[in-house]
Parts: structure tokens; sequence; C-alpha cells
């Protein structure tokens, strides 16, 4: 970022010249940086200086005096200087898509709107490898409300190639696009929900946005750069909601200079000392502004958006706003605020990277030693840091890639640090981290900090992924580590390096539990076989199946048993509270990240409440007939006495699923380090079907019937039962220990084995068929009971039930022939879906035919099914009370909410508390591992751990400006083409989404997990939508 090949550079933080390393001869250090990797084109964000010329070469005064004489104006004086001395700055050549692992440029380029979709930042398009085929939307269970983008509310939008915030009027979702009318008097689209800071519902009635919205053609979707370019309005037609849109920001910028010195408080009044925390921006703007709060107890938007403006615009980036619509992350006005011993740290850092810049600068001391002058504790440290780093490529070495080359032995760490250099080493964390956004100026103090050591000068770009290697090399980290847990900091808790988190310890469990409550009442239910139905390395076991017949013939009770560990712990105990932090277990390959503490997880949940012969159950239990309807639902705690283990595979070759989505034809297996034979056998006594007796065979034979006819039904509702397509998964092994989770000892345990391959994708499986009909009859029977819990939500899905059946059609149709479902598809479908929210008041889930659904079945593993069971509990003690010997099921009106735990108001601000942890843990589960599928590829093609074909087939999914964005045939990996790697085989306007070429892997950057090629041949072009122009 500092260094460009052979010229002077400035950086635009410091303002000062920086001439030479400090730690390599002039010269030495200067390098050309300009290409990557396959020779394509890179972005540089420092701006050359053409050097001073020796003073021998300057002309003299009075030369340029005679020059300026003879000549009839000054303005021809100044072009003939520009003719003779031409600028280097190519600003023409900053492509307006910015790709994985660059910093978007602010300094001289405010704005990109030729299209949100060219200016948003790659790597937000997706979160990871097609998000669209890594989880249905029922999955998506902590994403904000959808209502942030209804027509006419007036939104805030930072794209990541502009420096001035975008506020936009919402015109309305056509043909899959969103249209926005914004303040720059543009007419803009964009067939992805952009990311939404701040919004303002009913800012613009339907009247007032009718005549843009007319605009617009309603019978198909189009490019937004069709719309940029044929249908921008009239001044006239679009002058009242510019007005509107321009009297409100005035009113906020006055709120925000009159606010001026209250605002400027907010680092020292909000923040706390060492911990992570979230805010509202409410609750913020009633600390820094109590005499603007109106009667209701709310503020007017213009003093919210002055607010926001205000902590955006912190010096140290504090306050971090987490509203992303697009990428679904919470409820609106949510912030992370970093500690305030984080903003010493930058501060001090971003002093001391000024001061030894500038000591540079300046002329050498008399002895010439221009080092002499520098001395501060940054300076010390860079010292020690490269005497470390050199220790550390004695053993292994430095690559250009996000990670050190492999090592497979245990390998020392340096740990004689003073407290004072572990806060430099927390910069370098702050800044890989998530704490710095891609706007900041901090990336300055990053990259300076990389170039003082002068260790980094083959890097093509002194950005996060080179501070991700330093932090490797000082041994902090192991070169193994995810960056994606450091990228995703939960409130309360802290990354333990190379291990789990960090938690405030919640006290000892026992003063957490309780007598069992359902003591009284909890049914035995003796010889009645239950099937737990899972992996035979899986030591955690939450549910099981069950069938018997009803009373009247054709009539079956489906009970499925989950584990009942709210039964024994008090919901407002530590650690309830400590479970909150994380929300739900981490299912992240080679870490073990529980919600629960693990002396409790490894004594109570695996020896008394994982399920079991002899152990506690909550069951729910469905009446159903052979038609498939649901006549009835209960609840009741019981103990189960006759379990049978059985595997999933096994399972489902006796009970077939209904869909099924094999591996692609093309399915491959990568594998680096050596392979691992050792596996630890099964943690509890399995069966098999085969050894099964007749009636134990009958039982799966009658379950899989009705839950089939049950899935029919819902079928009928509108559901999509066709799994998505089959993902690549990651298997993990440390020192012959399969999933073992890393210690953090003085020596980090060498690079493990990697295995990629794929797994066929079924849907409608025995098991997940049951615990969506538990999920349903559970929804049911507490929205009967008046027992508030956390519902699972798509209002989207009910705005535009027309479009939604038409996609739905389609789907069906696909799957009706056995063709695979295009991700495409699944995209749009998806977007017309919306994100899933938890809610307290119930909804149909229409994508899976439910009626209502709560989750119910992994109280052991996710918080939100805790929640439920507890509420439960507590009003099965009411219900046990208000039954009568008369009565087969309580009345609606038994089940007093007040008594319970969470009444429903109180529920709701559970919830909301929850949303970003929650969330969190979920998008960790689901993207965490994605690093060591690119591990595992570098391994191979940089190192040539496993063969790897010679090319590749890259099937484009969006073009983006100067980038093209798509997927590989090899195992599913993401990949970005660049302009400059198409050179001689097609030109960027002759590429559309969906074209197909031929490519090599060009680079892998695993920090940014992405997979750069270069194309060899284009193979075909299969693109609907309209090209776009490079």
């Amino acid at each position: 970022m500092l260094r460009i090949a052979g010229r002077q550079t400035r950086c635009l933080c410091l303002c000062r010249p920086v001439v030479n390393g400090p730690l390599e001869r002039p010269e030495s250090h200067l390098y050309d940086r300009s290409r990557g990797p396959g020779g394509s084109q890179q972005r540089s964000y420092a701006l050359p200086v053409k050097r001073r010329p020796n003073s021998k070469d300057r002309p003299r005064s009075d030369d340029f005096l005679e020059k300026l004489t003879r000549t009839s104006t000054i303005r021809e004086t100044l072009r003939q200087w520009e003719a003779d001395n031409p600028q280097v700055q190519d600003y023409s050549a900053l492509p307006e898509s910015v790709a994985p692992g660059q910093v978007p440029n602010n300094m001289f380029k405010s704005q990109a709107l030729s299209g949100m979709r060219e200016a948003r930042q790659v790597g937000d398009e997706d979160d990871g490898e097609m998000a669209a085929g890594e989880s249905g939307p029922a999955e998506d269970t902590m994403s904000a409300p959808t209502d942030h983008l209804r027509p006419g509310t007036l939104v805030e939008i930072r794209v990541s190639d502009a420096r001035i915030p975008i506020l936009a009027v919402i015109l309305g979702r056509f043909c899959g696009v969103y249209y926005f009318y914004t303040n720059g008097g543009q007419l803009v689209a964009d067939d992805r929900a952009p990311p939404v800071l701040f919004s303002v519902a009913n800012f613009a009635s339907a009247a007032e946005i009718k005549t843009l919205v007319d605009l617009i053609p309603k019978d198909r979707p189009l490019h937004p750069r069709e719309v940029t370019n044929n249908y921008q309005p009239s001044l006239e037609i679009a002058a009242p909601l510019s007005q509107k849109i321009l009297s409100f920001s005035t009113k906020a910028s006055l709120l925000l200079q009159e606010n001026m010195a209250a605002l400027s408080a907010a680092d020292r009044k909000i923040p706390h000392a060492t911990e992570f925390i979230t805010r509202t921006l409410h609750e913020m703007t009633r600390a820094l502004l109590p005499n603007k709060e109106e009667r209701d107890g709310g503020y007017s938007p213009e003093i919210l958006y002055a607010v926001h403006t205000s902590l955006l615009n912190d010096d140290v980036d504090t306050f971090r706003p987490l509203n992303k619509i697009d990428a679904g992350k919470h409820v609106s006005y949510l912030y992370r605020v970093s500690p305030a011993s984080t903003a010493r740290i930058i501060r001090k850092v971003r002093t001391q990277v000024r001061h030894i810049m500038e000591t540079l600068g300046k002329k050498s001391s008399k002895d010439g030693d221009r080092f002499a002058d520098i001395s501060n504790p940054l300076w010390k440290f860079l010292v020690k840091a490269r005497y470390v780093v050199k220790e550390s490529r004695t053993n292994r070495a430095w690559t250009d890639h996000g990670t050190l080359a492999p090592h497979r032995g245990r390998y020392p760490i340096y740990q004689d640090w003073t407290d004072e250099e572990k806060e430099f080493i927390h910069f370098i964390e702050i800044w890989v981290g998530s704490h710095v956004h891609r706007e900041s100026s901090l990336h300055c103090m990053g990259s300076a900090i990389l170039h003082l050591t002068g260790m980094y000068k083959p890097a093509r770009q002194l950005n996060a992924a080179a501070g991700w290697v330093f932090l490797q090399e000082l041994g902090w980290i192991p070169s193994w580590e995810l960056p994606t847990r450091h990228q995703a900091p939960i409130p309360g808790a802290r990354v333990q390096r190379g291990g789990g988190y960090i938690r405030p310890s919640p006290g000892p469990y026992k003063e957490s539990m309780r007598e069992d409550i359902a003591a009284n009442y909890r049914k035995d239910w003796g010889p009645l076989k239950a099937y737990c139905i899972d992996a035979t390395s899986t030591t955690l076991l939450d549910d099981a199946v069950s069938v018997e017949p009803a009373e009247t013939p054709g009539e079956y009770w489906l009970h499925t048993h989950v584990a009942d560990p709210t039964a024994f712990i008090d919901p407002k105990s530590k650690l309830a509270e400590f479970a909150a932090i994380m929300g739900m277990d981490h299912f992240i390959q080679g870490y073990r990240c529980s919600m629960f503490p693990e002396d409790f997880y490894d004594e109570v949940i695996m020896k008394k409440l994982s399920l079991d012969k002899g152990r506690p159950c909550l069951t729910f239990s469905t009446k159903v007939n052979d038609a498939g309807e649901v006549l009835d639902m209960k609840v009741q705690p019981g103990t189960l006495q006759n379990l049978i283990f059985l595997d999933p595979d096994d399972v489902d070759t006796f009970c077939p699923p209904i869909h099924v989505n094999p591996a692609p034809e093309r399915a491959t297996t990568l594998l680096v380090g050596p392979s691992q034979d050792n596996q630890a056998g099964p943690a509890r006594k399995m069966s098999t079907v085969k050894d099964l007796s007749p009636d134990e065979k009958s039982d799966l034979q009658t379950m899989h019937r009705l839950l089939n006819a049950v899935d029919a039904i819902r079928v009928k509702r509108g559901a999509i039962s066709q799994p998505r397509s089959a993902q690549a998964s990651v298997q993990v092994t440390f020192d012959g220990e399969g999933g073992s989770s890393p210690a953090d000892p003085a020596t980090w345990a060498g690079d493990p084995t990697i295995e990629v391959g794929f797994e066929d994708r079924k849907g409608d499986t025995l098991v997940s068929m049951s615990m969506l009909l538990a999920g349903e009859s559970v929804a049911r029977w507490c929205n009967e009971n008046n027992i508030p819990v956390p519902y699972h939500t798509q209002p989207g899905a009910l705005r535009n039930p027309k479009r939604l059946q038409a996609l739905a059609g389609e789907i069906r149709e696909l799957t009706d022939k056995g063709e695979p479902v295009p991700a495409e598809l699944w995209r749009r479908f998806d977007a017309e879906v919306g994100p899933t929210a938890q809610s307290v008041d119930a909804e149909p889930v229409v994508p899976l035919g439910l009626l209502m659904y709560t989750k119910v079945t992994s109280p052991l593993r996710r918080l939100s099914d805790c929640i439920v069971h507890w509420q439960i509990h507590a009003a099965l003690q009411q219900l046990r009370g208000a039954t009568t010997a008369n009565s087969k099921r309580p009345g609606r009106a038994a089940v007093d909410p007040a008594l319970l735990p969470w009444p429903k108001a109180e529920l709701k601000s559970k919830l909301e508390s929850l949303r970003l942890s929650a969330f969190t843990s979920q998008s960790l589960s689901r993207r965490g591992s994605r690093p060591w599928k690119y591990q595992a590829l570098l391994r191979a093609w940089r190192f040539g751990e496993a063969p790897l074909p010679r090319s590749f087939t890259f099937t484009v999914s969006s073009v983006y400006g100067h980038l093209l964005v798509g997927e590989l045939d090899y195992l599913s990996f993401r990949a970005v083409l660049r302009k400059g790697d198409l050179e001689g085989v097609a030109l960027m306007k002759e590429v559309a989404d969906g074209d197909v070429l031929e490519v090599e892997i060009a680079d892998v950057d695993v920090y940014g997990c992405c997979v750069f090629v270069k194309a060899v041949r284009r193979l075909g072009g299969g693109g609907e939508g309209a090209p776009v122009v490079g």
C-alpha cells in the first residue's frame, strides 16, 4: 500500500513523504507490485509523487523569470509547465469494482454510482461461496426485518467505492430488481438488496413516488446499467422528492453542527473499558442528547441521523453499524462498540507511526544516522519483531497468499513479549479482524508497520492479508488459524488464539441448577422403542423418534423425544446468561466451541443430559392419520428406557429420502497431509437396520409412510422440498485426532490433514421430516395455549405470493424432471422469500409449507430451543393445575403469560438482545470453516501436496465492471477473474452472467477465501442478462 516500483510515495493519512524503508538500504526495498499473479494489473492506493530532481538539473530562477516575461499570459505558462511535467497519476485506471483483499479508493473518488452492483465490494456478494446454495431460507434465522426495504422508505447506503454516503428513497422491487431514487438525482437499480445502515420508514407516500415508479417497466427485469443509461427521470418529475431528501439532510446536518460538543464525547461516554458491547442507536442518542427526547420517548429521524453520522465519523472506528440488510445481520440501528482500551491503543499506534514517519522524512542528524533520532516503543517493537520474523523464516517460508508455507511438526512460539509490545500486536489483530472497515484510514497504519519492518518487500500489497501472515510469523497465532473467527467477534467473548472463546466464568454450575421441575409428572415410556438416528461419531445426542398406534385404527402418534436440560437449569441463572453469549454451538472443524462451559459440558451434559437410556426427555407428540392430516398435539416430559441407535445413511437406504441431490459428476476429493486411519470408534453401541426385528423395521416404515403423507400436504401449501446443490464438506485432523480442539501451549501444532469432498444433499429424510413436524406442532400448541415463544417467520414471502408461486413452479418443474436447479434460480427465489426473522407473533412459513414454526429439537446446542423449553415447562405446571378430569386439553386461556420466565414483551426484548450473538454463531457454523478449503487448495497448488487438474471450468455468476465472479467446477470454489487475466480471450463487454470459460489458477488468497483465475479460452455463453461494459 505504501510502495510503487521506483517511485517515491506519499501516505495520504500521514501526509509525509516516505523515501526509503528504515531497515533497508536505499532503493533495495522498492519493487514492482503493479502486476499481480499472472501479470494482472493491481490497484495501488498510494499516490505516486515525482521524485525531486537534483539541484544541478533545476532551472535557475533568472531563466524561469526570463521565460515568464516572454509569455503573454500566466495561463500559457501553466500549460507549458504541465506539458514539461506530466502527472503520473492515472485516475481512470482505477477500477470501479473492489476485488477481495483490496481497499477501496476513497481519497479522491467520492462517488461511484454507475450502478450499485459494480460499486459493491465483491466479497459482499454472497458473504462466501454461493450463499444461495449453502442453506435454505428457513436456516437464515437471524436476519433483519425486511421493513427497511419497503417503498417510500428513506435509506442510507454506503457502497464500497463511495466516500460520501448516499441517501435514497426506495421505489419498490419489480421483477426481482430493487429501484431507488438518490439524493444525487439518479434512478438506480440493484438486483440484490443493498447494505442499508440507516432508514426512515414512511418517508415518502405512495403518491409522492408514483411518478417515478411509473417510469419503471414492470414486465421485465432491467440491468442496473440499462437503468442508469435509459431510465433517468427529468428534473421536473423528481424535484419534489429531491427537495424532501435535501430538506431532511439539511436539518440533520444542522443538528449535527449544533450538538457537536455533546456528540464528540461519544467515545468517552459509551464504550466499555475492556469488552466489546452492542448498543442501539436510540440508547446512544439517549446517553448523548437526553434533552432531545420527545414526549413518547423517541427521537426525530433527523436527530437519529445526526447521531448516526457522528458515530461513523469517529476517528478510530469505535462504532460499527451492524444492520446490513443484504447480509441479514439483525435489527436496524444496532452497533458494535469497541472497548475504550482498543481506542487508546489505536491512537497510541497512530501517534507513534507518525513520529517515525516524520523522523524518517527529516534530514539526517549530524552523524548521518536518521535512525538515531527515532526513539519510541513502537520502533523498539519493530526491531524485535524483525528478529522474531527472521527466526521464524529459518523454519518455514513466508508466502504472499495470506498464510505461511505448510509445516507438519510442532514448532515453538516466541512468548517474551512485554505488555506494551502486546498492545502493538493487538493493534494488528484489530486491523486484520473486523474492527477496521474497508474504508478506514487505519489501513494506512497497519501497512506502515509492515513497511517499517522491512520484511515484506516482495508482497504485492501490504494489506490485511499480509498483516495476518505477520501475526503468524510472530507466533501470535498458528499458521492454520481461521481468520473468519476473528472477523466476526461475539459481544461478551474474546477469541482464544488457536482455540475457542474466552468468556466470563458463570461460577460453580451447581448454583445455576435446580431440581427436576417435572419430576412429579415425568412419564416413563417403558418398553416403547425410540430410534436415535445420528452419525456414529456424534457424542452429543439431542433427539430420537418413535411411533405408536392411537385408539382409532388408521391413526398414530408420532413422537419426537428431545433431551431435557432446561428442566434442571434455572432460566434466569448465570449459566443461562453464559449460554446467551454464544447463542448456539459453533460447528467449526478443528475447534470446540460450545455455548455451555467445558466443565459443565463434560460433567453434566455428556454424563446426565445427552439422550440415553434412563435419561430425561421432553416429548412432542403429533397424532396423524394415514392421509397425513394432523389431528392432535401434546407435550409430555418423560424418561426413555428403550433406545436403539442407528446410522442415518443406513436408515436412508431402508427409508429413502424423497429428494436427493447427488454429488457432481466430476466430484473429487482433495486431501493434503497424511491420511488418518486411526479414527475413534463409535461412542455407543450401534445397531444396523438389517439386524432389527420385523416389528422394529415396521416402526421405521410406518413413520416413513406417515411423514411422506404429511410432506405431501406441505407441498400443497407451497413447500419447496428440493434440497440445494451438493456442497463440499471439510474434515480436519490434528495429530491423528479427528476433530480435536487445538490447545494453547508453548508450541503450535503443525498444519493439519485437510480433506475436502462432496456429500449427497438429501431432502425430506425420516429425521428431517420428523423435526419439521415437531417444530410445527409445538408452535401450534404454544400458540393455542397463549405461550409466547420465538417463532420463525418470513414476512417477505407473504408480500408477493404470485411471484413466489411462479418461481416455486419453475423449481418444481425442474425437480419433477430430475434436473438440477440452477443456483441463480435459487438466488431469485431466496430474494423473493426475504430473510427469516424470529418473532413473538406466529406466521406461516410458505417455502416450507408450515402453518407456523419454532425450533425445539436441539436444546443442548441452541439457546432459542432452550427458551422454548423453559416456557413450556413453566406453562405445563400451570396447565396441570387448570386441567380437569373431563377435559382432554386445557383451554387457550389456561396459561397466564405473566407467570412464564418471559412474558411476550420481555421475550421480544430478549430476542433482540440475542440476535447478534445468535446470528454470528450461526454464520460461523455455516461459513467459519471456509479457510480450511483454501488452505488445502494452496497446499496442493503451490506446494504440490495433492494433484490438481491443469485447468478448470469457470461459470460466471456476476459481472462487476472490471471483475468476473463465479464458481469453479472443482469442489465449489468461488473464484474471481480480473480484467487483465481475461486479456487475449474476450473483452469484458462481451461477457455476461452465465458465460463459461476455461481457466487456470493465478493466485489463492487464504485470508480472503478467494481463488484468482486466468482465462485460457472461452467455452460458451449462457448468460441471459445484458452484457456489461467493462
